[in-house]
């Protein structure tokens, strides 16, 4: 028994490391499985991935839908690895991949990580554009003093389940899309008209189904 309660809390171990989000734009995930250019993209998608998390030091915890998470215990070399994955993606003239970091503790499972800070990752994330790297202000002060990157401030946006406005950057460096202030803004608003859009056909989902059950 004691073996097994030191395995599972090996297995469960919290720490600081850099996060970072990757998401592709322009698939339909509905034609998908079907599309032979999605499925080819998809696999260089993951193969730019893989490729440059070995040289970097970073590990993919796992892909989900048609985006990734991945950790590095090292914020420069987190931010490198972006860096040159967009690099490549737009060389490839694939330029579809939006990526978000930020710094902080996790809990991470090996094959999972949770916490506040993955959350707010995932948050900087969306407020990217295809082609651009995004971070906080976390490791925006790890890198300042590093003449290889370039960055500019965007400022500071609401984002949904932080109290506070996140400060963000972007890299402004050759061959990669830097968000302007008004992208953001109007995807955020986009993003929220849709979610008011769903909002009560999902209601209506959920009445019909406290209806059927008060009448079985």
């Amino acid at each position: 028994m004691t073996s097994r309660i030191s395995q599972i809390m090996n297995s469960h171990k919290r720490h600081l490391a850099a996060i970072l989000f990757t998401d592709v734009h322009g698939i339909n995930p509905g034609i998908e499985a079907t599309d032979q250019t999605a499925l080819q993209w998809r696999k260089l998608y993951h193969n730019v991935l893989i490729a440059h998390h070995e040289v970097f030091g970073g590990r993919i915890v796992n892909y989900y839908g048609h985006g990734s998470i991945s950790l590095f215990g090292c914020t420069l070399d987190a931010v490198r690895c972006a860096r040159a994955m967009q690099r490549e993606f737009q060389a490839l003239g694939r330029g579809k991949v939006r990526m978000g970091l930020h710094v902080g503790e996790v809990l991470d499972e090996m094959e999972d990580v949770s916490g506040a800070s993955v959350n707010l990752a995932a948050r900087i994330q969306t407020l990217g554009v295809p082609g651009s790297v995004v971070f906080s202000d976390i490791v925006y002060a790890q890198i300042r003093n590093q003449p290889e990157f370039q960055v500019i401030s965007l400022g500071k946006f609401a984002v949904k389940n932080i109290t506070n406005k996140v400060c963000t950057y972007a890299l402004k460096e050759k061959d990669l899309v830097v968000p302007s202030r008004l992208d953001i803004l109007r995807s955020q608003h986009i993003n929220m008209l849709r979610l008011l859009m769903r909002a009560p056909v999902q209601a209506m989902l959920l009445l019909g189904r406290l209806v059927y059950s008060s009448l079985s």
